[in-house]
């Protein structure tokens, strides 16, 4: 028993360290390995000690061998235990290594991905974002966390949003949703972007309970694409429907699919309904239709593109179409469907035929060119040539033979050295391709002549190499030689324009001759030049201006009798007076004289004219004896036009300021008179008891004068920028609207009208609104100016009159004899405003106050008349009557009431018209009530034409009044004559009643003719009274000599 103790107490002794390291390797190495430990610990704890009676009797019969046998046993199965367990123990440490490196790796996808990615709860809380979502969200990666995604989301899309989280809730939790979101960044710029959203699931595949995962994408470039994608295929069948092609697609059996707006010009339908049919059966021709027929099979069967070109008549003309006929392949490619473009080209047709033409025309040009023209060959072999070429190189092309060959042309560079053949121009073109302009050439001809040739050369070539040349030689001797006089004109001229520079910059006359002298000297062989003015008042000349090139005793402001010194009738021609010795003509001239002291012997006088008359001289003391030239006195003369010119220049300068001044005096007169015009119209308009507005382009009030305010009960400021419109009752604003239209489009210059006003209070007040244009002073509209007259009271006076002619014959009678007492108290009341004005423009009134009376006069024959209108009234006496005169009466009358209606009056005054034997008062009548029935007739304005003239059958006056108003009916032509008939709702029916009583009571007649929407015209017969006729008077010379024309 006790070598058992000692055996076991040795074994766990050794065992001791070994098992306290694996138990403190790992917690679950120790846990796994309980069982096997709990075995051997038991095992352990019952080793025999010595004194134990109990441990004797457990272990009694077994020996210490078998004892020692089942502790190794216990220990091998703990040791083999352990080494399990730590082998578990480091997998699961690997496990873990590699679990945290995939998770690290994860979080570096995640947080490197290219997409943004979110993680929040159930509510859309955000609980991790990557680096991506925070860039598209504008916001720290770390600082999302905890904020709703919402905040995030543009306001519209928010219930996107919500809704996206239901379908979470409520359907598959593992089926990802997707929606489209505008987001809007922390700081930045709101995008479109693509949102996939899923439950997060846990380690056991579920859903989690309230984890969603978001991808995130910026889908604006995607949209752009799409919008992109969208504009091309808007504007691809743009093109295609506005293509001026046909194009057109046919199916194997060859009937139209498809066809573009430019099909319909073809057929002449809608493509509609070309759909589904054949070319045969929309009405090609046969021969037409069965070529391109063939042509589209031919395409079918071999997949190839072909075009066919199609020439048909139509219309009585030809058209000509190239189709380009193209197969559309399926996915097992066989050709599915035929796409066919055509095009007309007719015109292209044509064009060739016109080409061809042009060709005829160019040979026909060419061989008649006055210019030497010739083609050569690739091999610089002449092969056409004009006849031209003959004239101008004085022989014969050399048809066939290379010019490279040719040495006897004749033909030098502009420093006389020949051309060898290869600097020839067509053999430089042939073979080096040189385009040469204006090449300049002498050309010496077999009998030595020389002539100046310019070359122009250009290669023929096609699309791959030159074929040839054309070369144009033009004679340009003539132009040389004129070239070489242009250039002296030139200089000439250059020197003239120096000298009008000057005189332009030059202030004064003086100044003038001081920078013209100078030239004059370099442009003329002359030692001395100055400039004389004549003053011829005082007969006298005073030098300007002197430029000598010695000193002399003649300068500058020095004087000379004009008598003896210049021929003055010559100059004034004219004509150059000038002289080979001044000393030969001393005696006869005094400026002669005065030169040939000085040692210059010819001299030029060369006057100075503008306008006709003489203003001086330019005088040229010359260097020898000989005279000036043609084109030196033609020089001369141009120098002192010039001079004239800027000498009476100066002078209208000195005038204009001088009116200038005068002007300005003049404007400030006319300004002051300006402002009391102004002020004398604020007057009126302030002070006037006429309603006065001022409307702008819109027909807003710019101005309103108090009577306006008063009439409407409305404060200036109140009317200040409304409408009328606004102010008119809702049944009379469209009428005045148009109008107010057609006055500010400049269709008529002013309209009046009869409408209703609607006051503050609700009232109604009548008016008769005149509106006329003020133009501004190019033409256009500025604005209008509206005059308002209250007609209340006679409307409801007119109302009250109608009423009352209803009630009995006696009242009709009654009110007949106020409306024709009317007339002449109207005329009474137009004459007296007439007499007004002139009196206020200081004029003569008595013509106006004497026609008041008479109308008064005529006003109580009225009332007699009237008081015995059924019984035979005693006769007037007759006396011979000037109808002009009548008719002059008549318009000053109704002149006011014809502008305010806005007639148009046109009568032109007959020249030796007869009288007529006739009561004045009665044809005044007449006329008077014709002329007003006209005016009522065009109640928006219009036109009257009064027509006077002298008849031979029957003998007498015939007066015509042509109005363009509204017509008569046949109808009411055949009872215009009857009492109390009327085509007015406020006409009494009297009027054309009495007219036709008067007329036949002077034995004349009177005729209606009238046609409706076109006007009436009223004929008045008078019977001629025997005598002698009357002169016309004299402009001016009678009162009513300017009312000729009205």
């Amino acid at each position: 028993m006790d070598d058992l103790t000692r055996h076991t107490a040795t074994m766990r002794a050794a065992q001791a360290p070994r098992l306290e390291g694996a138990a403190a390797g790992d917690t679950a190495c120790s846990q796994d390995s309980s069982e096997a430990r709990q075995r051997f610990s038991t095992l352990s704890a019952q080793r025999p000690e010595s004194g134990d009676p109990a441990l004797s009797s457990a272990i009694e019969g077994r020996t210490p061998e078998e004892w020692n046998d089942e502790l190794l046993v216990a220990y091998e199965e703990l040791q083999a235990a352990q080494d399990e367990l730590c082998k578990q123990n480091e997998e699961l440490q690997s496990a873990r290594l590699e679990l945290e490196a995939e998770r690290q790796r994860y979080m570096e996808l995640f947080d490197s991905a290219p997409d943004g990615y979110l993680v929040t709860d159930g509510r859309g809380v955000v609980q991790a974002a990557n680096r991506q979502a925070a860039t598209l969200l504008d916001a720290p990666q770390q600082s999302l966390s905890g904020k709703p995604l919402a905040n995030y989301v543009e306001h519209e899309y928010r219930d996107e949003l919500h809704r996206l989280l239901q379908r979470l809730r409520e359907g598959e939790q593992n089926v990802p949703q997707r929606a489209e979101l505008c987001l809007r960044p922390h700081s930045g710029k709101p995008f479109d972007a693509s949102v996939t959203v899923a439950t997060v699931q846990g380690s056991d595949g579920q859903p989690g309970e309230a984890g969603l995962r978001w991808l995130i994408r910026d889908i604006t470039d995607r949209k752009r694409v799409e919008a992109e994608l969208y504009r091309s295929q808007q504007e691809f069948r743009a093109l295609v429907e506005h293509a001026p092609d046909i194009i057109a697609r046919f199916d194997r059996e060859l009937r139209y699919r498809y066809v573009n707006p430019a099909g319909e010009e073809v057929y002449h339908v809608p493509r509609e309904q070309l759909l589904d049919k054949t070319i045969h059966e929309l009405g090609m021709p046969e021969e037409v239709g069965a070529a391109l027929e063939k042509e589209m099979r031919a395409v079918f069967e071999s997949g190839e593109q072909r075009t066919v070109q199609l020439t048909f008549q139509a219309k009585g003309n030809e058209y000509h179409y190239e189709t380009r006929l193209a197969p559309e392949f399926a996915p097992d490619g066989t050709v599915q469907s035929l796409l066919a473009v055509g095009r007309n080209v007719t015109d292209r047709v044509r064009g060739m035929h016109e080409l061809e033409l042009q060709r005829a025309r160019l040979r026909a040009v060419i061989e008649n060119a006055p210019v030497a023209i010739m083609v050569a060959d690739e091999q610089a072999r002449i092969v056409l040539a004009n006849p031209a070429v003959t004239s101008v190189f004085g022989q014969q092309p050399p048809y066939g033979e290379p010019f490279t060959r040719r040495t006897d042309l004749g033909l030098l560079h502009p420093d006389g050295t020949p051309y060898e053949a290869h600097e020839l121009p067509l053999v430089r073109t042939v073979f080096e391709g040189q385009i040469l302009r204006d090449l300049e050439m002498i050309l010496v001809l077999p009998d030595g002549q020389r002539r100046s040739i310019l070359a122009n050369s250009a290669p023929i070539a096609d699309e791959i190499k030159i074929t040839g040349a054309i070369a144009i030689f033009q004679d340009i001797t003539e132009r040389e030689q004129t070239h070489e006089i242009l250039q002296r004109y030139t200089q000439r001229l250059q020197l003239l324009r120096e000298v009008d520079q000057g005189i332009l910059a030059a202030r004064s006359a003086e100044e003038i001759a001081e920078k013209a002298l100078p030239r004059a000297r370099q442009v003329l062989p002359c030692r001395r030049a100055s400039v004389a003015i004549f003053d011829f008042e005082t007969g006298k000349a005073r030098l300007l201006g002197v430029d000598s090139a010695t000193e002399t005793a003649m300068g500058q402001g020095q004087e000379l009798l004009l008598e003896g010194s210049w021929p003055i009738r010559q100059l004034a021609r004219g004509e150059v007076y000038a002289g080979s010795d001044a000393c030969a003509v001393a005696n006869e001239s005094l400026l002669a004289r005065k030169l040939c002291e000085e040692g210059i012997h010819a001299f030029a006088c060369v006057p100075l004219l503008a306008e006709g008359r003489l203003l001086g001289t330019l005088n040229l003391g010359l260097e020898s004896r000989t005279p000036l030239t043609p084109d030196q006195l033609e020089v001369a003369g141009q120098l002192a036009d010039a001079l004239a010119i800027g000498i009476q220049q100066a002078r209208l300068h000195e005038e204009v300021k001088r009116r200038a001044q005068d002007l300005e005096i003049s404007v400030a007169r006319r300004t002051a008179a300006l402002q009391a015009s102004e002020a004398r119209f604020r007057t009126v308009f302030e002070d006037s008891a006429t309603g006065i507005a001022l409307l702008d382009f819109e027909g807003r009030i710019i101005a309103t004068n108090p009577a306006l305010q008063r009439m409407l009960d409305y404060s200036a400021r109140e009317l200040l920028a409304r409408t009328f419109d606004e102010l008119t009752h809702p049944e009379d604003v469209a009428p005045g609207h148009a109008l107010y239209e057609e006055l500010m489009a400049g269709k008529r210059a002013h309209y009046h009208i009869e409408k209703r006003y609607i006051r503050r209070d609700g009232s109604i007040v009548w008016v008769r609104p005149n509106v006329s244009l003020v133009r501004r002073t190019r033409g256009g509209p500025q604005y209008a100016i509206k005059t308002v007259e209250d007609i209340t009271e006679q409307k409801k006076t007119q109302e009250a009159l109608i009423q009352a002619e209803k009630l009995t014959i006696a009242g009709q009678l009654g009110a007949s004899m106020a409306h024709e007492i009317n007339n002449p108290l109207q005329a009474v009341i137009g004459c007296l405003g007439l007499a007004e004005e002139s009196l206020s423009e200081g004029g003569d009134a008595g013509l106006y106050l004497r026609i008041a009376r008479e109308e008064l006069r005529r006003a109580a024959r009225i009332v007699a008349q009237l008081r015995d209108l059924h019984r035979r009234s005693s006769p007037e006496e007759q006396v011979p009557v000037d109808l002009n005169e009548v008719l002059d009466q008549v318009l000053v009358l109704v002149r006011k009431q014809m502008e305010t209606r806005g007639v148009e009056v046109t009568w032109e005054r007959a020249d030796e018209l007869p009288r007529v034997m006739a009561v004045p008062d009665r044809i005044r009548q007449v006329f008077l009530n014709v002329v007003l029935n006209a005016a009522d007739a065009m109640p928006e304005g219009g036109r009257l034409e009064i027509q006077m003239e002298r008849v031979s059958e029957p003998g007498g006056v015939r007066a015509s009044f042509a109005d363009t108003g509204i017509g008569i009916g046949p109808q009411e032509i055949k009872e215009i004559w009857e009492p109390f008939h009327s085509t007015k709702p406020e006409g009494l029916g009297l009027g054309m009643f009495i007219v036709r009583r008067i007329v036949t009571e002077h034995k004349g007649d009177i005729q209606i003719e009238s046609e409706v929407g076109k006007g009436t015209t009223v004929t008045v017969w008078l019977p001629l009274r025997q005598g002698n006729a009357i002169q016309r008077p004299q402009p001016g010379a009678g009162p009513l000599a300017q009312e000729e024309e009205v």
